[in-house]
């Protein structure tokens, strides 16, 4: 879809397979009427207050279960790093007692400090992995439990940052919203595949699909 301005007043938007040709038939739309269109669609897939905490709970819960996964590694990590500074105290002994020459301990004494760098780095990713995941995933839900409000207040620039978090594309047909196809964050939330009975019951909320 691309735009133009009529008469320098008003602002249209069309299909590019009209220009390109295409035989697509798809007619003009008015820009504010199409942001009209996107203003509905925040309207319908706000998340309602208890949907927004039942996701949250959920999240925490499978982000408690990646937490003990992380946890058994940073101990098999841990241990690994035990074992490696063993063996660099070995090796000094060794040499010490002349069993090995200098260029077989410079050798592993590198491959020791290269697994140590590895395993020190693996466990700077774990720690921060984690808090930031939950970061995230709370900032997204609160965005996501109050995108109308927000949007509707929000400045053109603004406007579009938010149609960039929480679309790749929508679709438009006949004047209408056909299809959402939301960023891979926010389809966590929005997702028809989600347990509808458990987080919609008594909310009157649909995971947003838009029919012609």
């Amino acid at each position: 879809m691309s735009s133009l301005t009529a008469k320098n007043e008003y602002l249209y938007f069309y299909c590019l397979g009209q220009k390109k040709q295409k035989g697509c038939k798809q007619k003009y739309i008015a820009g504010e009427n199409l942001e009209k269109l996107i203003e509905n669609c925040y309207k319908a897939i706000q998340l309602p207050e208890n949907v927004r905490v039942k996701l949250k709970d959920r999240f925490e819960q499978e982000l408690l279960k990646r937490e003990s996964n992380t946890i058994q590694e940073q101990q098999f990590i841990t241990r690994r790093m035990t074992k490696l500074a063993d063996q660099r105290l070995k090796l000094m002994d060794a040499y010490y007692d002349e069993a090995i020459p200098l260029e077989v301990l410079k050798k592993e004494q590198n491959r020791i400090s290269g697994e140590m760098e590895d395993c020190q780095g693996r466990l700077e990713v774990l720690k921060a992995g984690d808090d930031d995941i939950k970061s995230m995933l709370n900032l997204a839900l609160d965005m996501a439990s109050k995108c109308h409000v927000a949007y509707t207040k929000a400045s053109p620039k603004v406007r579009r940052m938010f149609n960039q978090a929480f679309f790749k594309k929508v679709s438009i047909k006949n004047k209408k919203v056909s299809e959402l196809h939301y960023t891979s964050l926010f389809a966590l939330f929005f997702d028809p595949g989600l347990n509808k009975e458990d987080l919609v019951a008594g909310a009157g909320f649909e995971p947003a699909t838009f029919g012609l």
